[in-house]
């Protein structure tokens, strides 16, 4: 039996949380970027404030952060467009 936190999409490349433990990070990553958006208050109308430049960053470390999750606790991603007899149903979703 695997420990796959995520599978592989039927169509494109990527992944989909089949565990609590993937759907927890879905969840931990959503919370990050929706909860910095509260941080950004006085957006000034002309340019970008420096709370605006951390949330970036915030966003770009969290993305990175779910990337390197996905790609530890999934299997190899590949190009996928549809079913087919060679899927793995411990893999591919």
């Amino acid at each position: 039996m695997n420990n796959y936190w995520f599978k592989r999409k039927h169509y494109g490349y990527g992944f989909v949380p089949v565990t609590w433990q993937g759907w927890a990070s879905i969840g931990i990553y959503l919370l990050v970027i929706f909860g910095g958006l509260l941080s950004i208050r006085n957006m000034p109308e002309d340019g970008f404030s420096a709370e605006a430049s951390i949330y970036l960053l915030v966003v770009l470390i969290a993305t990175s952060a779910l990337s390197i999750v996905s790609y530890k606790h999934g299997p190899t991603p590949k190009w996928r467009w549809g079913k087919s007899d060679r899927d793995n149903p411990d893999e591919d979703f």
